[in-house]
C-alpha cells in the first residue's frame, strides 16, 4: 500500500493531489483512501483529451472490457453532439468507476489462481485458469499442455516463465469475455418461428446447466451432436450448412436459379455462381429453416406407415394443401381456386426426388440411402423454395419468397398447430427439474429393464416401432377417446421424434436420428405423461382407488360399456399434445402417475407408487419372466 498523493507505479501521480479533482462517492473533502497499488487510477490531468486518451490506451492494454472512448470521450463525436461538459464529465467519471471495478474483480481473480501466493502465475496456475473458463472445451487431452505453454509464452511479455498481473489482466478479460460470448450462444435457444429467449429466460437455462451435469441427464451431453441438452443454434446452423450444400449442387436447383437470376453461368470458367439476389434466397431459407424443418418432422409423422426421416407424396400433398395450395389433378372445372393456387404436385415430387448419376463415393452412398419415392429434408427445403415462386405477382422475387414464408407460417398456426411448438420449450420448462430428475433417480432400474425388454439387446437404441409396440403392451393408448383428446398412434410419433436431440447430418445421422437412447426414453416418458390423462393421489384417495391403474378400468369400463350409469370420476380431458398453455400440474407428479400405471401392467400385485404400496421385488420377478417368455432368456443380470 502507498499513501494518498504517492507515485502511482502505472501511472504516476494519484489524482487528488491536483486542484480541481472531482470527489469520489464517499469520500471527504475529496480525499482518496488508501489505494493497493493493483489499481489502476484516472491517469493525471484527465480532464484534457490526450490524457483521457492515453488513460483509455491503458485500460484496453490491461484488458478490461466496456471500453468505449469514441462514444464516451470524443467531444467531436455523435454521442457527444448536444451534450455540456457537466454531462461528458459524469459519463467519464462512471466510466472509470466501472473500469475501477472490474479491476478489482481481476485482482480477486488474480489472487485466487496464485495459489502460492508468489505474486506470479506459473504454468500450472495457468493450466487451472484455462481449464476453469473453458478454454479447453474442444481442445483433446494430449494437446491441452502444449496449448498452455503456447499462451503462457504469448503472454509472458517479460520473458521470465511467469504471468505478472499486468500480463495476467489483460488474458484473464480475454478469456472472460470469450467465455461469456461463447455462452451467451450455446444458451440461446430459439423458437421454430425465430422467438430468442429473454434476458431473464437465458439466465434460467444457464443456472439449469450444474444441475443437469449431476443429474441422470447428464450423459445427454456426450449423447447429442450439440453437446448440450437442447438443440442450440449452432448445431441448427450446422444442419442448414448441410442441407444447403446438398441442394445447391442439385442440376434441378441450378436450373431453377438460372432461371429466377439467383446465379449465372460465367463463360471464363464454365461455372454457375451465386448472385446477390440467391445469396438473399439462402438467408431467408436460415431466417425460416427452424419453422420449416418442424413442418418437414411433422408431416413425415402423420401417417402409419411413417418414415420420419423422409416425407412421402401423401405426406407432402398434405403439407401442400395446409400451405394453401391445391393439385392440378385434384381440381374440377369450374373450379374458383385461383390459378396461382394450383400447382402439378405430382410432377415437381418426382422432378426433385429424381437422383442424379455420380461417381463421388460418398454422393453414390447418399443416392443409396436416398428414397426416389420420397423426399429427404433438403429436397423438402428445395420444394419449398421453389413453390414459392407459383405465386409471383410482381418483378420483386425476394419480396415473392417473403410472403410465401409469412403465408407458410401463418396458414400453419391456423391448420397444424403441433407443427408449430418447439421441442426445446418443454425441455426448458417441464423436463429439467430437480424433481422429475430425482422421479427418473428413482425408479431407474426398473425404467432400463422396461427399455431392454422393449429393444431386445441391452446394446440396442429404441426404434419407433418398438416404442410403438411397448405404449400398446402398457395400455397407454386411449381408445374410449376421440384425437385430439388423450394419446393416439399420431402423438406416439411426434413425441417420438421430439424426444430426440438433433443430428447435424441426416444421412451420417441416421441410425441416431430414428432411434431413442435411454435418456430420450425417460424424455418421451416425460411427454407422454404431459399427454395421458390420469388420476392423483388426491383423487385416489378421495374415490378409494388403490392405484392408478384401478382408476383407469373403472373408467373406461363405464365409456365402452352400454350402461346408462356414468364413470365413477368424472374428468375433462384438459392436457393434450398441442396445448402450449402452462400446466398446473407438476411434470414429477404426472410422471409418478404413470410410472405407477406402466409397473402395475407388468406385474399387477406389485404396488402403487403415488400411494407408497409399490414393491420392486414383485415388479422385478414379473418383469423378468416376461423378458424369458418373449426373448427366450434374461436380458439383464439377474
Amino acid at each position: 500500500q502507498r499513501p494518498c498523493g504517492a507515485r502511482s507505479p502505472l501511472l504516476g501521480t494519484m489524482p487528488n493531489d491536483r486542484p480541481g479533482t472531482p470527489k469520489r462517492p464517499g469520500s471527504k473533502n475529496g480525499s482518496r483512501p488508501v489505494t493497493p497499488s493493483f489499481r489502476t487510477p484516472p491517469p493525471p490531468g484527465w480532464k484534457s483529451r490526450e490524457m483521457r486518451e492515453h488513460g483509455l490506451k491503458l485500460y484496453k492494454s490491461m484488458g478490461l472490457k466496456n471500453v468505449k472512448p469514441d462514444a464516451v470521450l470524443d467531444k467531436k463525436g455523435a454521442a457527444g453532439k448536444g451534450k455540456s461538459e457537466q454531462v461528458r464529465q459524469e459519463e467519464l467519471e462512471k466510466f472509470f468507476a466501472e473500469q475501477e471495478e472490474l479491476q478489482d474483480e481481476t485482482r480477486a481473480a488474480f489472487v485466487r489462481y496464485d495459489k502460492d501466493n508468489s505474486g506470479k502465475i506459473d504454468c500450472e496456475e495457468l493450466y487451472n485458469m484455462l481449464s476453469e473458463l473453458s478454454a479447453f472445451s474442444n481442445v483433446k487431452e494430449p494437446e491441452r499442455k502444449e496449448m498452455c505453454d503456447k499462451v503462457l509464452e504469448e503472454n509472458d511479455q517479460d520473458k521470465d516463465g511467469l504471468i505478472d498481473f499486468s500480463e495476467f489482466s489483460k488474458l484473464y478479460n480475454q478469456l472472460l469475455e470469450e467465455k461469456e460470448s461463447k455462452e451467451a450462444l450455446t444458451y440461446k435457444v430459439p423458437s421454430i418461428f425465430g422467438r430468442a429467449l429473454d434476458e431473464a429466460e437465458s439466465m434460467v437455462v444457464k443456472a439449469m446447466k450444474p444441475m443437469l451435469d449431476n443429474s441422470i441427464f447428464a450423459d445427454r451431453r456426450k449423447e447429442a451432436a450439440a453437446k448440450d441438452y437442447f438443440d442450440v443454434a449452432s448445431l441448427r446452423d450446422k444442419m442448414f450448412k448441410a442441407d444447403w450444400a446438398r441442394i445447391d449442387k442439385k442440376k434441378s436447383f441450378v436450373e431453377f436459379k438460372k432461371k429466377y437470376e439467383l446465379a449465372k453461368l460465367e463463360k471464363e470458367t464454365g461455372k454457375v455462381k451465386n448472385q446477390p439476389l440467391g445469396n438473399f434466397f439462402k438467408k431467408t431459407l436460415r431466417e425460416e429453416y427452424d419453422m420449416l424443418c418442424n413442418c418437414f418432422t411433422y408431416f413425415c409423422c402423420r401417417s402409419d406407415e411413417c418414415n420420419f426421416t423422409c416425407m412421402s407424396f401423401d405426406d407432402f400433398k398434405e403439407f401442400a394443401y395446409c400451405a394453401g395450395l391445391r393439385e392440378k389433378e385434384d381440381i374440377k372445372e369450374g373450379s374458383k381456386t385461383a390459378k396461382s393456387h394450383i400447382v402439378d404436385l405430382r410432377a415437381l415430387f418426382k422432378e426433385i426426388n429424381e437422383l442424379e448419376a455420380t461417381t463421388n463415393k460418398a454422393k453414390k452412398a447418399e443416392n443409396d440411402a436416398n428414397n426416389e419415392n420420397a423426399f429427404f429434408r433438403f429436397e423438402f427445403l428445395e420444394c419449398v423454395m421453389r413453390l414459392s415462386m407459383q405465386f409471383q405477382k410482381s418483378e420483386d422475387v425476394k419480396l415473392t419468397l417473403q410472403g410465401y414464408m409469412l403465408f407458410i407460417g401463418n396458414t400453419l398456426k391456423r391448420e397444424a398447430p403441433v407443427a408449430c411448438l418447439d421441442r426445446n420449450v418443454f425441455r426448458k420448462d417441464r423436463l429439467y427439474t430437480r424433481d422429475v430428475m430425482e422421479v427418473f433417480a428413482r425408479f431407474q432400474r426398473e425404467l432400463k429393464r422396461i427399455f431392454t425388454l422393449a429393444t431386445g439387446d441391452p446394446l440396442r437404441d429404441l426404434s419407433q416401432q418398438q416404442f410403438i409396440w411397448l405404449a400398446e403392451r402398457c395400455g397407454l393408448i386411449d381408445r374410449h377417446l376421440q384425437s385430439p383428446e388423450g394419446l393416439h398412434h399420431d402423438e406416439l410419433r411426434i413425441i417420438h421424434v421430439w424426444s430426440q436431440m438433433m443430428v447435424a447430418d441426416e444421412f451420417k445421422g441416421m441410425t441416431q436420428y430414428t432411434t431413442l437412447t435411454f435418456i430420450e426414453f425417460m424424455e418421451a416418458l416425460g411427454r407422454i405423461s404431459d399427454v395421458k390423462d390420469l388420476a392423483s393421489h388426491a383423487e385416489l384417495k378421495e374415490h378409494h382407488l388403490v392405484s392408478v391403474l384401478d382408476y383407469v378400468e373403472k373408467t373406461e369400463f363405464n365409456v365402452f360399456s352400454k350402461r346408462a350409469k356414468p364413470p365413477p370420476i368424472q374428468r375433462e380431458v384438459v392436457s393434450c399434445l398441442w396445448d402450449d398453455q402452462p400446466k398446473s400440474q407438476s411434470l414429477a407428479e404426472r410422471i409418478e402417475m404413470l410410472l405407477d400405471y406402466m409397473f402395475l401392467m407388468f406385474a399387477p400385485d406389485c404396488g402403487s407408487v403415488v400411494l407408497g404400496t409399490y414393491d420392486i421385488n414383485k415388479f422385478t420377478e414379473m418383469i423378468d419372466q416376461e423378458c424369458i417368455d418373449i426373448h427366450g432368456e434374461l436380458l439383464w443380470p439377474k
